[in-house]
């Protein structure tokens, strides 16, 4: 078993984007990503296979997904996705994600 607190284990240093593992195994990784007002992400990777879902813990953001479809995220949502796609992230507010990765389904 492992225990962690997702809001003491990020630090408060502004303008770097802070990540820090939750869990991590061969079949499944949890990562504890907090973003600032402006900061973005780009979660594509043609050689990477799998899903990843993404939990809005706290905040608002702008998700950029299939076919550049752009969608407002906010505390609560949860947005899956296929590793492969092409899809980016966008803080408009200081921003909190739970994020899953989980590899193809041989695991």
């Amino acid at each position: 078993m492992k225990r962690s607190n997702l809001f003491s284990q990020n630090s408060q240093q502004e303008g770097i984007l802070q990540v820090s593992s939750v869990y991590e195994s061969p079949c499944l990784k949890i990562l504890n990503f907090r973003f600032d007002l402006g900061q973005s992400l780009l979660l594509y990777s043609e050689e990477m296979q799998g899903k990843v879902s993404m939990i809005v813990i706290e905040g608002h953001g702008e998700f950029v997904g299939e076919e550049a479809r752009r969608y407002h995220i906010e505390r609560g949502d949860v947005v899956a996705s296929e590793m492969s796609e092409p899809q980016s992230l966008l803080a408009t507010t200081e921003l909190r994600l739970l994020v899953a990765i989980t590899p193809p389904a041989h695991c």
